[in-house]
């Protein structure tokens, strides 16, 4: 049980300080009643929020945690630490020619940075059903998306957007 020492006692009707809390100590004997402030509450306890406060004793003593980023804007691509090396992001629109029942047609797209070997996710808009798409970095920059019509009859080619991620891992 928390215990608060040393808490003046309360007149009946005076509750007019608002920074005061009204509480009522049951071994307080004919005058249970005490106020107490909400700083005498709280001296003990860790705050965090809009009204905490933060002693630093030596600046020199901080430092900022590894890897915690809330939220980052990358306008290309991130560079990361020793396992996850690389991610490489695009949206090109690319033209997927018309493709014939069970056959598969490729088109290529420009994904500044991404090397053969990384490895790519993608997805695309729209898509007619039954069009399967994957994708392969192929040569420096470029990513080969190969589109495959898994159903009984052609596939009229249309622009898509497709969205690209390239991940680039170390051992």
């Amino acid at each position: 049980m928390v215990t608060i020492p040393d808490l003046p006692l309360q007149a009946e009707a005076d509750v007019s300080d608002d920074d005061l809390y009204l509480t009522y100590d049951m071994g307080g004997g004919a005058n249970p009643s005490r106020k107490v402030t909400r700083a005498s509450i709280l001296k003990d306890v860790i705050r965090t929020g809009g009204d905490a406060t933060l002693d630093v004793v030596s600046a020199a003593s901080l430092s900022a945690p590894v890897g915690s980023i809330d939220q980052l804007t990358v306008a290309t691509f991130i560079q990361m630490g020793s396992r996850l090396n690389r991610l490489i992001y695009a949206a090109p629109s690319v033209a997927i020619p018309t493709c014939a029942a069970g056959a598969e047609v490729t088109v290529t797209a420009t994904l500044t940075g991404a090397a053969t070997g990384d490895m790519v996710l993608i997805t695309a808009e729209s898509l007619t059903p039954g069009l399967i798409v994957r994708a392969q970095v192929t040569s420096a920059n470029t990513v080969t998306v190969y589109a495959f019509n898994a159903t009984a009859s052609s596939i009229t080619g249309a622009n898509r957007t497709v969205r690209l991620l390239a991940v680039r891992m170390t051992a």
